[in-house]
C-alpha cells in the first residue's frame, strides 16, 4: 500500500513535465491531443519501475504519427529529458523518501485517476505495422476463364423484381416478343411467350480483409472483386484493417497490373473486425439495404473489441439480404472455427463457404443455390 502511495504521489508530482513534453513536440510539430497526454501518464502508472529507454518505446507508439516522426522521436525524447539525466532525477525521486514525504507534507494531497485511461488498449502507430504486400488485383489469374463463373454467381444473385402480368385466363401474352419472333422466322407462330418477372442487377457489398495474415489470399479477393466491378452488378468495395476505408473508385481504375489500391500506412496494421463493423453501420448505412448481398472475405483473427461485433454485425445482418462470409482457411483438412470473431458472427451469416482461388469460386457457383437468396430467412 505504501509503495502504491509513493508512485501515486511521483505520477501526481511529475505528470507536469508530461504536459511539457508534450507541448514541446507540438512545437516540433507532432499533433498532440489531450487523449495522447493521459495515455502518457497512464503508462508511467504501469510501470512497476519506471525505464527511460521503456517509457521511450512506448511513448513513441502514442505520439508518433508519420514515419518521419517515428524516426525523430527518440532524438528528441532524449534532447528534452537532457539524455536521459532530467528522466533518472524522476525515477530516483520514486525511491526518495524525503523528497516525497517533504513534498506530500508541503502540498495538499490531491487525486489523479489514470487506472481508467491505463487498462485501455494501446492503439498507436507504427511504421513497420501494415500489410507489406501488393494490394492490387492477383496477375496471375486467369479472368478470361473466371468470367463464365462470375456471370453464373450473378444471374443466381440477380434480384427478381415485377409481376408475371397475368389476366383472369392465366398470364398475358407478350404480343411484341410474339410478333417480333414470329417476322424472323417468316410469319409461322412458332411459340406463345408470356410476360415473366424482369431480373434486376445484383447489388453487393465486399469487405476484404488485407491484414497480414490475409497476405496469400488477400490478391486473389481483390481480383474477384475488380471483375464483379467490371460487371452490370452495383458493387461497393471496402478494405478493413485497423479501420475500412472505400476503395471502389481506385479498384475500378486500377486491375492486375494497376498501382495498389490502397496504401499500408493508410490502412494500418492489425485486425479490427469490430470496428470495422461499427463503421461500416455508422459511415455506411445506405449501402446496406433489403437488396444487398454482404459478402466478407475474412480469416477471422480479430485483435479489437468483440463486443463491437456481437451488437453491430447482428445489425448488419438484419439490414441486408444475404451475407456471405468467404474463408480461405475453411479448405484447410481438419479445419474448425475457433475465433472468437467467427463464433460471434456464424450464427449471422446464411453462407460460411471456402474461396480463395478460381477453382474454388468454381465449385461455389455449381453448389450453392438456396431459396434463401430470394428471401430473408
Amino acid at each position: 500500500m505504501a509503495d502504491q502511495l509513493t508512485i501515486a504521489r511521483w505520477i501526481e508530482a511529475n505528470r507536469r513535465d508530461v504536459v511539457n513534453f508534450s507541448r514541446y513536440l507540438r512545437g516540433q510539430g507532432f499533433s498532440v491531443a489531450v487523449a495522447e497526454t493521459i495515455q502518457a501518464t497512464a503508462i508511467l502508472a504501469e510501470q512497476a519501475e519506471p525505464d527511460s529507454l521503456a517509457t521511450m518505446v512506448l511513448w513513441r507508439v502514442i505520439y508518433a504519427k508519420t514515419p518521419d516522426q517515428w524516426q525523430q522521436f527518440e532524438s528528441l525524447f532524449h534532447r528534452y529529458f537532457e539524455l536521459g539525466s532530467r528522466f533518472q532525477k524522476l525515477e530516483a525521486s520514486i525511491f526518495d523518501p524525503d523528497s516525497t514525504e517533504s513534498r506530500a507534507q508541503s502540498e495538499p494531497q490531491r487525486t489523479f485517476s489514470v487506472g481508467v485511461s491505463a487498462r485501455r488498449p494501446l492503439l498507436g502507430y507504427n511504421p513497420h505495422w501494415g500489410a507489406h504486400y501488393p494490394l492490387h488485383p492477383d496477375p496471375g489469374i486467369n479472368y478470361g476463364r473466371m468470367r463464365l463463373t462470375t456471370r453464373v454467381m450473378l444471374k443466381r444473385w440477380a434480384f427478381s423484381k415485377g409481376f408475371h402480368k397475368q389476366s383472369g385466363f392465366g398470364s398475358d401474352r407478350n404480343w411484341r416478343k410474339i410478333m417480333f419472333n414470329s417476322l424472323r422466322r417468316g410469319g409461322e407462330l412458332v411459340e406463345w411467350i408470356t410476360w415473366g418477372p424482369k431480373p434486376s442487377p445484383p447489388r453487393l457489398v465486399i469487405l476484404l480483409d488485407v491484414s497480414g495474415s490475409m497476405r496469400q489470399y488477400a490478391p486473389f479477393y481483390l481480383g474477384l472483386a475488380w471483375q464483379l466491378l467490371r460487371s452490370d452488378a452495383r458493387v461497393e468495395v471496402f478494405a478493413a484493417s485497423t479501420h475500412i476505408t472505400r476503395i471502389t473508385p481506385r479498384l475500378r481504375h486500377s486491375g492486375p497490373l494497376g498501382p495498389n489500391v490502397i496504401d499500408t500506412v493508410e490502412i494500418g496494421g492489425g485486425t479490427r473486425l469490430g470496428w470495422a463493423f461499427f463503421q461500416m453501420w455508422q459511415q455506411y448505412r445506405q449501402y446496406l439495404t433489403r437488396r444487398t448481398i454482404f459478402l466478407v472475405a475474412s480469416d477471422g483473427f480479430d485483435t479489437g473489441e468483440s463486443w463491437r461485433i456481437s451488437q453491430y454485425f447482428p445489425l448488419i445482418s438484419h439490414a441486408v439480404r444475404v451475407v456471405y462470409w468467404f474463408n480461405p482457411l475453411l479448405l484447410e483438412p481438419n479445419y474448425t472455427p475457433r475465433s472468437s470473431a467467427l463464433i460471434a458472427c456464424l450464427p449471422w451469416c446464411q453462407f460460411h463457404v471456402g474461396v480463395r482461388d478460381e477453382q474454388s469460386w468454381q465449385k461455389l457457383s455449381r453448389d450453392v443455390f438456396s431459396p434463401a437468396l430470394f428471401k430473408k430467412p
